[in-house]
């Protein structure tokens, strides 16, 4: 398997040259990169700003096929024979916390002869390049529930991750009282849908349009449960739009209830 990288340096990088404190206006910042190494979690780094100043960098990822973080999936030992492990996180968090030391209004220039994790200084640029990210409608956290069976034995279990208020990534998966996944039965062809995507492909799309709505019921609904709103979805999206209702109804701010 191939090695996820940390790259010795000095001069490590360059943003911009000191400035004035409060430059990089107050907010949440927020940038999704690329798949971390061979694995299949794509990785998304926050920053918050507050008086001009970071006040905290985090770093983590998302995997359509994992209800939970990057991060909690190191904690269950999910990611046991990866290079992901504690040590690696352990490394990122005190690199997030030299980028917070050497912050003063902007990012300066920084010196370290500490080992970064690859392509984390990029997705902090690209953060602050993309600007302060609209506050959204519901709680930071990550927010997991699975439903009751179907008349066929299949429950739904869905993931959204909430930062700044708003959905960035999550899984959703349909499993039966035996166990057995949709997604592992579409990919190993024992649930053939027919078309262009197989079931968990047409899962993948489904959460996509749900980040980029922020809302399920802007996801219309046909009266045979399926819908027009998502390109080459043809599977039933009622349960995923009942299940999102009711993950959303928990991380939703009280001041909007």
């Amino acid at each position: 398997m191939k090695k996820i990288g940390f790259l010795p340096v000095l001069a490590l990088f360059v943003f911009v040259s000191c400035t004035p404190k409060g430059v990089i206006k107050d907010g949440y910042y927020l940038a999704i990169g690329n798949k971390v190494g061979d694995t299949q979690w794509t990785e998304f780094v926050t920053v918050e700003v507050k008086d001009g100043l970071i006040q905290e960098v985090k770093w983590d990822g998302f995997n359509y096929d994992y209800n939970g973080t990057l991060r909690d999936a190191v904690s269950h030992e999910a990611l046991n024979g990866t290079a992901i492990d504690a040590s690696y996180l352990e490394r990122v968090d005190n690199f997030s916390e030299l980028v917070k030391e050497n912050f003063i209004g902007n990012l300066q220039f920084l010196q370290t002869q500490e080992e970064f994790p690859e392509g984390f200084i990029s997705l902090v640029q690209k953060a602050l390049k993309n600007g302060a990210v609209k506050p959204g409608l519901y709680r930071d956290g990550d927010y997991t529930l699975a439903s009751d069976p179907d008349d066929k034995g299949f429950y739904s279990v869905l993931t959204l991750i909430i930062r700044g208020g708003n959905i960035i990534a999550g899984s959703w998966n349909q499993i039966n009282t035996e166990g057995s996944s949709k997604r592992d039965l579409a990919r190993n062809g024992l649930y053939n849908m027919g078309g262009a995507y197989t079931w968990d492909e047409q899962a993948d799309l489904c959460v996509q349009k749900l980040v980029k709505l922020q809302r399920p019921e802007r996801i219309f609904l046909n009266d045979d449960g399926k819908t027009d709103v998502i390109s080459g979805v043809t599977i039933f999206v009622t349960p995923f739009i009942m299940i999102a209702e009711q993950v959303l109804s928990s991380a939703t701010n009280a001041d909007d209830n």
